[in-house]
C-alpha cells in the first residue's frame, strides 16, 4: 500500500528536524550567551483578581521533563473560578531536556482533544496567535490556551519551533525556551465562548508578565 505523499513528506521533515536537533545539541552544548531574567519563583502570586496556590508537579514528571525550573499554580478569583498555570523553562534544550507538547502529556492524562483552533492575544503591542484547545474527560470540559515562548518569539507549531531552535543555536548561541499553558474548566451552564474569554483574559495577563521571566 502506498503512503500518501503528504505523510511521507511530514515524516521526512520530522526525521530531519530530530536529526538536526540531535547534531546541534551536541555541537552547541555550551550556552555562550548569559541570559538575564527573573526566576519563576518570583512570578506574581496575584494576577488581576486571582490568588494562587502552588501545585506539586512530582519528582517523576520532573525527571522526565528535566526543566531548568518550572512553575505550576492554581489561580482562583473571589467567586471561586480557577485557572491552572504551567510554565516549564529550559535554559538549554537538547535531546533530553526540551519543551514537550501538551498534545502528548495531556492525552496521556486521560484528556481528549476535541477541538483546536488559533486564538489571538497581544505580545508587546502586536497581535500573536496561540493555540486554543477544548479538552474532554468524561463529562468535564476544559479550555486550554498554550504557546511556546522562545527567545522573543510566540509560536504555536512544534515543528516550526524546532526549526527556529536549530537556527538560534547556530546563529544566536541560544536554545532557551518555555511552554506557557493556561487551563480553565467550562462551568456547568457556561458557554464555551464565555469560558474561552475568561481563560483568555487571564492568559493575556500572563503574557504581559512573561518577558521579565523568559528571556526575549
Amino acid at each position: 500500500m502506498k503512503l500518501p505523499k503528504i505523510s511521507i513528506l511530514s515524516a521526512a521533515i520530522t526525521i530531519a528536524i530530530l536529526l538536526g536537533l540531535g547534531i546541534f545539541s551536541k555541537t552547541f552544548s555550551i550556552q555562550k550567551v548569559e541570559l538575564t531574567r527573573t526566576s519563576l519563583e518570583d512570578f506574581p502570586t496575584h494576577i488581576g483578581d486571582y490568588k494562587s496556590q502552588d501545585i506539586d508537579i512530582g519528582e517523576g514528571a520532573l525527571s522526565v521533563l528535566a526543566p531548568t525550573e518550572v512553575l505550576m499554580r492554581a489561580y482562583t478569583n473571589p467567586v471561586g473560578e480557577m485557572i491552572t498555570l504551567y510554565i516549564p523553562f529550559f535554559e538549554m534544550q537538547n535531546d533530553r531536556s526540551r519543551i514537550h507538547s501538551p498534545k502528548s502529556c495531556m492525552v496521556g492524562g486521560g484528556y481528549r482533544f476535541v477541538e483546536i483552533k488559533p486564538y489571538t492575544l497581544k505580545h508587546q503591542g502586536k497581535d500573536v496567535t496561540v493555540n486554543r484547545v477544548v479538552t474532554k474527560r468524561g463529562n468535564d470540559r476544559n479550555v486550554v490556551l498554550y504557546w511556546m515562548h522562545s527567545r522573543g518569539r510566540v509560536m504555536t507549531n512544534e515543528y516550526v519551533s524546532k526549526l527556529y531552535l536549530m537556527w538560534d543555536q547556530v546563529f544566536r548561541q541560544r536554545s532557551d525556551g518555555a511552554l506557557i499553558r493556561c487551563i480553565g474548566p467550562v462551568k456547568r451552564g457556561e458557554s464555551l465562548e464565555d469560558a474561552t474569554q475568561r481563560v483568555a483574559e487571564f492568559a493575556q495577563m500572563v503574557m504581559d508578565q512573561a518577558p521579565k521571566y523568559l528571556p526575549e
